[in-house]
């Protein structure tokens, strides 16, 4: 019931993490300035291949996200069923371990929520 929820998060995740670090890479001094907004992240002004490599390091920390996210869920399961011997109660705290992931990573896609906004 929950998979579609993160399957929206996801992009949403990536097109965040793509546009800080295009902006990062396009203009690396840049502090924010009045607005406080890092970078335009707007396309056609950087060439290709800088597109395709911050395209895969955005890829590679979004799934850093998953992975981290689900083997604390993991670990939350494995933790309560050795403590309680509840596989019940051990998949419920799984569940709400996944339920606060899932409000981090909400956390990131939201730019407002980012640099102190």
């Amino acid at each position: 019931v929950r998979l579609p929820v993160f399957f929206v998060l996801l992009p949403a995740v990536f097109r965040e993490v793509f546009r800080k670090l295009k902006g990062a890479v396009d203009t690396p001094f840049n502090d924010g300035g009045e607005d406080g907004k890092v970078g335009s992240g707007g396309g056609g002004d950087g060439n290709v291949g800088t597109t395709i490599v911050v395209s895969i390091l955005a890829g590679i920390l979004t799934l850093s996200y998953v992975v981290t996210g689900g083997l604390k869920v993991l670990m939350m399961f494995l933790r309560t069923v050795t403590r309680t011997k509840s596989v019940e109660t051990a998949f419920e705290n799984a569940a709400d371990e996944m339920l606060t992931n899932e409000e981090k990573i909400k956390s990131v896609s939201n730019p407002s929520k980012l640099n102190g906004a």
